[in-house]
């Protein structure tokens, strides 16, 4: 990212991504000319602008600074330079799955860990399965309705790239990038695979005790195999949509 783009037009840049607006239906919604956003996105605009964008989206940008400045919890520029109390929900507990390289009857399911650290700053990812620990940074790009989920330990990297999860849903899709064989004790190539992500809430609480090679006809996890079945008809379905 840019460190000498306006702050202030990055943050409108990431809330229309969010909402997954174009820049025509914020000049719709803000009752401004395509001429006047388009400006604005150059970082010519004025105050009286500024309101109005902001009213058509609903924030408040100069209170979630004061928060934020207040708090001291602003994401590291290198990570986004994302306010906390914007992406604050996707803190918790997921499962997450994805199929197995070496099984195609199986998912390899991980239990993972969402949370904000203080050393970063930023929010972080945590693999919770007994044996293949792992984490690492979440980045969210300015402008962008994705998350990466970077882990790199010893020159090894595995990205993931996820959409945005709307604040009150609970369910996240995407691609993870990383290394593995075709068939067990083979030699390593790259790999790219789906990849779901759910929060586990009260409604299955079961999730908890998933972990490893799971059969995709596994009862447990049927409402999980169902939004899977989806994305391999038509892999378009991996984009926002719930």
């Amino acid at each position: 990212m840019n460190e000498d783009i306006d702050p202030v037009v990055a943050r409108i840049r990431d809330e229309i991504a969010r909402k997954g607006w174009s820049q025509t239906k914020l000049a719709e919604k803000a009752l401004l000319g395509d001429a006047t956003i388009f400006r604005f996105f150059r970082g010519d605009y004025t105050i009286k602008t500024l309101r109005r964008i902001e009213q058509a989206l609903d924030i408040d940008i100069e209170g979630e600074n004061a928060k934020a400045d207040e708090l001291n919890m602003v994401a590291n520029i290198r990570h986004g330079g994302y306010n906390k109390q914007l992406y604050d929900y996707y803190e918790g507990d997921y499962i997450c799955l994805r199929p197995a390289f070496v099984d195609g009857e199986r998912y390899m399911i991980y239990q993972m860990e969402i949370y904000w650290s203080d050393i970063g700053p930023g929010l972080m990812f945590r693999d919770k399965n007994p044996g293949y620990e792992q984490g690492g940074q979440i980045l969210v790009p300015i402008g962008t309705p994705f998350l990466h989920f970077l882990t790199m330990s010893s020159g090894s990297a595995r990205l993931m790239t996820m959409y945005h999860m709307a604040r009150g849903k609970k369910m996240m899709r995407g691609l993870s990038l990383t290394i593995s064989s075709q068939v067990k004790g083979t030699d390593l190539h790259p790999a790219a695979t789906p990849i779901l992500f759910h929060r586990i809430d009260e409604k299955h609480p079961e999730w908890r005790e998933l972990a490893g090679l799971v059969r995709r006809d596994h009862a447990v996890i049927a409402p999980l195999h169902k939004h899977f079945e989806e994305m391999d008809l038509d892999p378009m379905l991996l984009f926002n949509k719930e």
